[in-house]
């Protein structure tokens, strides 16, 4: 009964706010038809109308609520119609009839109107008949009005006819091929409620919105009328239509805000995550108490809310809004979050093992590097400084040797975003203590600013304490000097596995040796020969081609980078051309932005991703934002720090 009194309540408004009177139709019509009718055959009432086949099927329409409901409400008097009286309501929506009911004498049917049994035509079948004429035969404007007034008959009920569900959706569905606001509306409504066709929300959402493209105030006031009685649906496609906007309402965030607020308090479980997370973020400035916020997680949660399930998992570790911290809830959120796909709670989980025990790094690494190389800032960090530290496992055997190439590589990545506070912490703290790896970045800088001679100095000066990233720094700046004899020695002494003299360590190849040695192997055979392909011999060919994947499957971007591109473009002088290795590699690269030094390959998968060749779950926006970052990079800037986010890191440092 709610819902039918503020259904009718919502087509009383529309049809105020839209200036069309039915009054004013059914008087007018009532006026053309005061002689004497001349007898007419029975006419065939419904339209027809086919209702849409779309996905989303529901339960059949109701098609059996009582006339009660409509008369209990008109009975009621005044309440909520404006200020009306009855009688003003009444001819308002339905002409003179009394109260919405129907006249038990006059025998009534789906496919003709009254007056056909052997009885003398009555003032309700002539105005009938008018109707059906104008809505069959009148010009377009007419034809609507009319086809939706015998549709609010057969709704409810009156005017001489019996609630016929059916019948009134069919007369809608031609009302609003019409053009008719209120069609279209009540359309819409037939679908929502499954009024004389099957029940379908996805169906109706869709009529709604393509309404409020022709007419946004008459629709937006009649969704608010519905969403005010607490109905989820509306509630929630308000949310949308203010959170989305569209070329005729515009987005507001406060009333996208609100709807999304109202929902919540319906039991919404996407809407309860959205205002606990709104509020989570907010920190100490937020108005709602912590146990609160968690409250609303913890319910969508329980709804099978994703999200939700990952914060819940983060207050839980931190013991935040609740009683007291459960590391065993959260890790069980986080895993469930990371199963279904959740990238921050992979960076939360690996974080959690990396500083568990030490049977747990593994795991931790793994799940860190994975979320790393999708673009997550905390796994950018926590993997940079997994590289600068290196990790042993309980045997004392390596899961990551330390690589301060590939550690500043990662840092510069999250300190040019939401690190950038805690890599300045770290820089000082280093400072303080003099580290190995404050000194190489400092060599670093020297190298990538071109002062080869002084990032030399800085570099011999660390071989007594990170020999191996040393001496790969040292043959990187005797190749920038073109001193390739003494680069290929130094090089040569890291890109096979060895032991540090020092430390007797055992170490594999460094990454970045072996792709600084290739690149300069690469380009001094260009050099001997500058006209035409490069040509090498097969024991060249697979020297850098060894070189390279060494270098590119141990996480060198620059590596992957060259390497993608080589085989996306087949060049056959060192590797053979396959472009679903040049596409995996090429989006290894892209996640340390590695295209400093081979531009072109970032137009390459710019290309790739426009062209729909790489399957990604990025929306439209993200995949646009993508293309228009690695099309930027296509030029040369070597003096543009955005080009090279690890330079755009080091001219950022005080040294």
């Amino acid at each position: 009964m709610r819902r039918i009194k503020f259904l009718i309540l919502a087509m009383m408004a529309i049809v105020i706010a839209s200036g069309i009177s039915i009054q004013a139709q059914t008087t007018g019509s009532r006026s053309r038809s005061s002689s004497t009718p001349k007898p007419q055959a029975k006419p065939q009432t419904k339209p027809q109308a086919k209702p849409e086949d779309d996905d989303n099927r529901g339960l059949k329409g109701e098609g059996n609520r009582d006339n009660d409901d409509v008369r209990d409400f008109f009975n009621r008097g005044n309440g909520g119609n404006g200020g009306m009286t009855l009688d003003q309501l009444n001819k308002k929506l339905f002409g003179n009839q009394p109260g919405g009911e129907k006249n038990d004498s006059v025998a009534t049917g789906v496919t003709g109107v009254p007056g056909v049994q052997g009885r003398p035509k009555t003032q309700d079948d002539n105005h009938l008949q008018e109707l059906i004429d104008k809505a069959t035969n009148g010009e377009e404007s007419d034809a609507g009005d009319a086809a939706y007034e015998l549709g609010t008959y057969y709704y409810v009920g009156s005017n001489g006819v019996e609630k016929d569900l059916e019948e009134a959706f069919a007369w809608f569905v031609k009302s609003a091929r019409l053009g008719n606001i209120q069609g279209m509306i009540m359309e819409a409504t037939c679908y929502y409620y499954g009024d004389g066709q099957d029940k379908n929300e996805h169906t109706a959402r869709r009529k709604y919105l393509q309404a409020l493209d022709r007419d946004p105030e008459a629709v937006l006031e009649f969704l608010e009328i519905m969403a005010g009685d607490g109905d989820l649906f509306f509630v929630n496609l308000l949310r949308k239509i203010y959170n989305d906007g569209s070329e005729k309402v515009a987005k507001d965030a406060q009333k996208a805000f609100q709807y999304t607020k109202k929902a919540a308090e319906l039991g919404d479980a996407d809407s309860r995550y959205e205002v606990a997370k709104y509020y989570y973020d907010l920190g100490a400035e937020s108005e709602i108490p912590r146990d609160t916020i968690f409250s609303y997680f913890d319910q969508a949660a329980k709804n099978n809310n994703i999200m939700a399930t990952y914060y819940r998992g983060l207050m839980l570790f931190d013991g935040d809004g609740v009683s007291e911290r459960d590391e065993a809830g959260a890790i069980n959120d986080l895993k469930t979050a990371a199963d279904a796909g959740i990238v921050a709670a992979k960076a939360q989980l690996g974080e959690i093992y990396l500083n568990a025990t030490i049977e747990d790094r593994k795991r931790g690494f793994d799940m860190t590097k994975e979320a790393a190389e999708v673009h997550n800032e905390q796994a950018m960090w926590n993997l940079a400084n997994c590289y600068r530290t290196g990790l042993m496992d309980e045997k004392n055997q390596v899961i990551v040797q330390r690589d301060y190439y590939q550690a500043a590589t990662w840092m510069s990545l999250a300190a040019n975003n939401a690190y950038d506070r805690e890599y300045k912490r770290l820089i000082e703290q280093l400072q303080l203590n003099n580290d190995p790896y404050y000194r190489y970045l400092l060599g670093l800088n020297a190298y990538y600013h071109k002062n080869y001679d002084e990032a030399l100095e800085i570099f011999v000066g660390l071989e007594g304490e990170a020999w191996a990233d040393a001496i790969t720094m040292e043959g990187a700046c005797h190749i920038g000097k073109n001193d390739f004899k003494q680069a290929e020695a130094l090089l040569t002494k890291v890109t096979s596995d060895f032991q540090e003299p020092q430390s007797n360590a055992k170490r594999k190849p460094v990454p970045a040796a072996c792709y600084f040695l290739a690149k300069m192997l690469i380009d001094t055979k260009a050099q001997i020969q500058p006209i035409g392909p490069a040509q090498y011999d097969q024991k060249d060919k697979d020297r850098i081609k060894n070189l390279l994947k060494t270098a590119a499957d141990a996480g060198n971007g620059l590596a992957q980078c060259r390497l993608g591109y080589m085989h996306l473009i087949g060049d056959n002088t060192i590797v053979e051309k396959n472009a679903d290795k040049g596409k995996l590699y090429l989006m290894k690269a892209e996640a340390q932005f590695a295209f400093t030094e081979l531009p072109q390959a970032a137009s390459e998968l710019a290309r790739l991703y426009e062209n729909g060749m790489i399957k990604t779950n990025m929306t439209d926006e993200e995949l646009n934002f993508r293309v228009k970052q690695l099309r930027s990079i296509n030029v040369d800037r070597e003096d543009d720090p955005n080009y090279n986010p690890l330079l755009k890191m080091l001219d950022a440092t005080t040294f």
